[in-house]
């Protein structure tokens, strides 16, 4: 599991780094709308386009920034769809240093 190997100290050969996915004008000013809607809350998010392994690239983040909770989404696959294609929210429980709030998908959305 090649995105899990940087996590573990272990070398990587072969593997592409996640690509920035384009993003349209209007998913980029929907993000900047929301940016703009929770700061009126007194809550500061920053924007951040990953260009690594997923679970490695959070971790990276919340240290860059300090973060005092990092939150995680789960998808409720089973525990063999996790050893087929990993999991970054696996790789980022197992390996925080900070405390993960996981939040389970609704059924509707899995």
């Amino acid at each position: 599991m090649p995105e899990l190997a940087p996590m573990a100290g272990v070398p990587v050969t072969g593997f592409e780094p996640m690509q920035p996915i384009p993003k349209s004008e209007d998913e980029k000013s929907r993000l900047a709308r929301w940016q703009k809607e929770i700061a009126q809350d007194g809550i500061t998010i920053t924007l951040h386009e990953p260009t690594g392994a997923v679970a490695e690239e959070i971790l990276n983040q919340a240290d860059v920034i300090s973060a005092d909770l990092i939150v995680m989404g789960t998808h409720g696959h089973g525990a063999m769809y996790n050893l087929l294609v990993g999991s970054a929210t696996k790789g980022g429980l197992k390996h925080s240093s900070r405390p993960v709030l996981l939040v389970p998908v609704p059924r509707a959305y899995a």
